[in-house]
């Protein structure tokens, strides 16, 4: 889809659809994907993880704190470093796309350089994979059913999609940069993951 189409044409669609719903919306929810919200949402899990392991295995809440911090930390400033010295001079969908008539959401101010790559869906599909394996790994809730895992693996993964997604609805990226940005947070957390966890599994 992002080869296919010219850069621009997929967010030229969505901004012709707007509607005062699903800009209420989105202006809200894109604040999902904020670094103060992971940090805030790794600090409720590692309670959550305590609580859930029953207080009988420390060790086990303190790796998992490590790895979400460390998931928050390091894909995050992966996010600013790229934006900042690799595509210092990416454009922004509102300069890149200024011939056109373009709405604008109220109470939004429109950026104009570092888009790519989102910053924002890198950190959401992180803090995603976190929720994923903190409600759905067996070391942490080993009494869950499937479907119930199955249930939070599309409620996390959907909640990711709606939040990257605002980011090109609000035209503060393109398709290619929430793209970019999703795959940097998705995968980072999940090669923290296995590098941290794959010796521990006495834990």
């Amino acid at each position: 889809m992002i080869l296919i189409a010219q850069k621009g044409t997929w967010e030229l669609w969505v901004n012709s659809h707007y509607t005062p719903f699903f800009d209420a919306f989105f202006l809200s929810f894109t604040h999902v994907g904020d670094g103060l919200t992971f940090a805030l949402v790794n600090v409720c899990l590692c309670v959550y993880v305590y609580f859930k392991t029953k207080k009988e295995n420390p060790k086990l809440v303190l790796w998992f704190g490590i790895w979400a911090f460390l998931s928050f930390i390091l894909t995050g400033l992966s996010a600013q470093f790229i934006k900042n010295f690799v595509y210092p001079d990416a454009l922004r969908p509102s300069v890149v796309l200024a011939s056109h008539f373009l709405q604008k959401v109220e109470g939004l101010e429109w950026q104009e350089y570092n888009s790519f790559p989102s910053g924002h869906s890198t950190s959401i599909f992180s803090m995603a994979f976190v929720l994923m394996v903190a409600f759905c790994d067996k070391r942490f809730n080993s009494k869950f059913s499937t479907k119930i895992v199955v249930f939070f693996n599309i409620l996390f993964a959907s909640m990711a999609i709606m939040g990257a997604f605002s980011r090109m609805y609000l035209l503060q990226h393109f398709l290619v940069d929430i793209y970019a940005g999703s795959l940097l947070g998705f995968w980072g957390s999940a090669v923290l993951y296995v590098l941290i966890f794959r010796n521990k599994n006495n834990l």
